[in-house]
C-alpha cells in the first residue's frame, strides 16, 4: 500500500510539474480551436503560463510579437486570467470562464482590409483603404448579455470605386458602441470625403455582426464625381429615392 501511495505522489508531482512548465506552443492549439483558426500563436517561447510569441492573423497577413501572463489559482473555478502585451505597451487585461468573458484595454491599429478580411466582410469592399484604430475599454459578455463600451476611429477611409482612380473617399469615420442587452450598439458617422455617411453597427454576444447604414454623395461635387460615386454605391448597396444609398450586411460568427 506504502509502494502504491508513494508511485500515486510521483505521478501527480510529475503531472504538476508538467503543467507549471508546460510549452507555450500549447497555447496555439487552444487559440485556434477558439477563434476557429482565424488568429494563431507561433514562434512561442516560455510557458503557458508565461510565454512569449507571434500572434498572426493568416486571413489578413498580420503578425505582431506578443508576451503573456496566465494566473494558476482561477483554474480551480475553471476561468482562465491573465494579461497580453505587445512589446511596451499597456497589458490588456482578460477573464475567460464557461459563460463569460471580460477584457479590458484592449487596443488594435490596423489597415482597413487587413480588418475587414480578419472579420469577414463582403470581398466587394475587401480593397477597402485607410487605418483602423480600435479602443475597448472594457467588454463583458455574461450568458447572452454584452456590456461595454467600445470605440473605433477609421482614418482617411476609402472605398474602391469603378474605376483603380475613382475610389469613394469617405474621410475620417467613427464608431462609438456601448452593450445593451444582448448586443453591442454602435453609431457610425464621418467627417470630410465625398458622402455623408450615418447609420448603426450591431454585434452580438454569439460573435454575429450587422452593418446598416446611409450613405449620400454631398452636395457640390460635379456631375462627373458624383455619377461615379453614385455607380460604386449602387454595387453595394441600394438606392433609397432620396439621393442615399442604404448598405445593409450581417456577418455569421
Amino acid at each position: 500500500m506504502r509502494a502504491l501511495f508513494a508511485i500515486g505522489l510521483t505521478v501527480a508531482a510529475l503531472a504538476l510539474a508538467l503543467a507549471i512548465l508546460a510549452p507555450a506552443t500549447l497555447v496555439d492549439n487552444r487559440v485556434d480551436a477558439m477563434t476557429a483558426g482565424r488568429v494563431r500563436i507561433t514562434n512561442a517561447t516560455g510557458t503557458v503560463w508565461n510565454g512569449a510569441g507571434d500572434l498572426s492573423v493568416p486571413a489578413a497577413n498580420l503578425r505582431f510579437p506578443v508576451a503573456w501572463h496566465i494566473e494558476r489559482f482561477p483554474l480551480l473555478w475553471a476561468e482562465v486570467h491573465g494579461t497580453l502585451r505587445e512589446q511596451g505597451d499597456v497589458p490588456v487585461v482578460f477573464e475567460v470562464g464557461r459563460d463569460r468573458f471580460d477584457v479590458r484595454n484592449l487596443a488594435l491599429s490596423l489597415t482597413a482590409d487587413a480588418l475587414l478580411r480578419t472579420v469577414g466582410a463582403p470581398a466587394m469592399i475587401g480593397d477597402a483603404g485607410g487605418r483602423v484604430d480600435v479602443h475597448v475599454e472594457r467588454l463583458l459578455r455574461q450568458h447572452d448579455a454584452l456590456d461595454g463600451q467600445v470605440e473605433a476611429r477609421w482614418l482617411d477611409a476609402s472605398l474602391p470605386g469603378p474605376r483603380p482612380d475613382a475610389r469613394i473617399a469617405l474621410g475620417d469615420v467613427r464608431i462609438d458602441g456601448s452593450g445593451r442587452g444582448g448586443r453591442l450598439v454602435g453609431t457610425i458617422a464621418n467627417t470630410g470625403g465625398n458622402v455623408d455617411i450615418a447609420g448603426t453597427v450591431t454585434v452580438g454576444a454569439s460573435g454575429d455582426a450587422g452593418i446598416d447604414a446611409q450613405i449620400r454623395p454631398r452636395d457640390g461635387l460635379d456631375a462627373v464625381r458624383r455619377n461615379a460615386i453614385a455607380a460604386a454605391l449602387s454595387m453595394i448597396g441600394r438606392a433609397d429615392g432620396t439621393g442615399a444609398y442604404r448598405i445593409a450586411w450581417t456577418i455569421a460568427p
